[in-house]
């Protein structure tokens, strides 16, 4: 009789009933399943924006375990997975520049949610991690931002003003600006050019005396 070290799941086998085998070959492959851990990607830009420290001020590494939500969609419906960075990879990939993480999940394949199925070995996730929270800032439209950094501001007059901005990070959902712009001020959202500095615009949905 072989016994297996460790509760878990067959992943493939060598033999059949009724072979021989000598003593050191290898008979199945099996994993546990008391956990998974997920290889998680995330650009070097990105991590300025985890709190996800890689040492302690003692020059020690520290402990990243940070929350993460895996999902993934199946038949049209979402499931999620409650999970944990338990620690990174020491190396950014010098062609992709990427990071990796690895994000841990207890018990994968117990239903511990009713109706939900495992999170099995081989299945494609997504990942989202809490991130730092900002204070003070502006979000724009992306379009609203112009190439090195530049919104224009309309005056009460009515007229385009340039105006730098510093942009803390720029998606598709928008930019978010971290000063150059205060509260109340209206900007452009409408492509001009060429731009002509204090040129006259019309500003449409506003009720003008």
């Amino acid at each position: 009789m072989i016994r297996a070290p460790v509760a878990g799941r067959v992943r493939s086998k060598n033999v059949d009933v009724g072979q021989f085998v000598t003593a050191g070959a290898p008979v199945a492959t099996i994993y546990a399943t008391d956990y998974v851990e997920v290889r998680l990607a995330i650009p070097d830009d990105e991590l300025g924006f985890l709190d996800l420290p890689l040492y302690d001020p003692a020059g020690r590494p520290a402990d990243p375990e940070r929350p993460v939500t895996l999902s993934t969609t199946i038949s049209g419906r979402t499931y999620e997975w409650k999970a944990r960075i338990v620690r990174s990879e020491p190396e950014v990939d010098s062609r992709t520049r990427v990071a990796h993480v690895r994000a841990r999940v207890e018990h994968p394949y117990r239903e511990t949610v009713p109706g939900r199925p495992p999170l099995m070995v081989g299945m494609y996730v997504r990942a989202r991690i809490p991130g730092r929270t900002v204070e003070g800032v502006m979000v724009l439209p992306r379009a609203a931002v112009r190439p090195g950094g530049e919104v224009l501001v309309v005056d009460g007059e009515d007229r385009l003003h340039r105006r730098r901005v510093e942009v803390l990070r720029a998606g598709e959902k928008g930019a978010i600006l971290r000063a150059g712009l205060r509260k109340g001020e209206r900007v452009c959202l409408t492509a001009v050019d060429p731009v002509v500095e204090g040129m006259a615009v019309r500003v449409m949905g506003e009720d003008r005396p």
